[in-house]
């Protein structure tokens, strides 16, 4: 996913109250989740790898405070961004299947 809705509000409360470091870590935790469309792996050094990011107890930190770990598949999940990202593949399978049909009626001006 190449762009997300970012409520800068809900973040700016979220973070208050974290140093600048772990406030980057978990908008990066944020933006690889959008990115790869997939919950966070339960492996620090991947995820400092695809942050390009040296600091493992802020990463292990946030992602305690932020995100839970599943037990079925052993990622960090986030609920809103989980639904987000069903709502996102709902969406573009409908824009698919309306796609195949010639796409979206003409509307009728009268």
């Amino acid at each position: 996913m190449n762009w997300y809705k970012f409520n800068i509000l809900e973040f700016y409360e979220k973070t208050v109250n974290l140093s600048v470091l772990e406030e980057l870590t978990y908008r990066k935790l944020i933006d690889l989740y959008y990115l790869n469309e997939t919950p966070l792996p339960n492996n620090v050094e991947e995820l400092l790898d695809a942050m390009d990011m040296g600091d493992a107890e802020s990463v292990r930190w946030i992602l305690l405070v932020f995100f839970k770990l599943s037990q079925e598949d052993q990622c960090w999940h986030d609920d809103a961004i989980d639904r987000d990202l069903m709502n996102r593949k709902h969406q573009v399978s409908m824009n698919r299947q309306i796609g195949k049909k010639g796409g979206r009626p003409k509307s009728t001006k009268a």
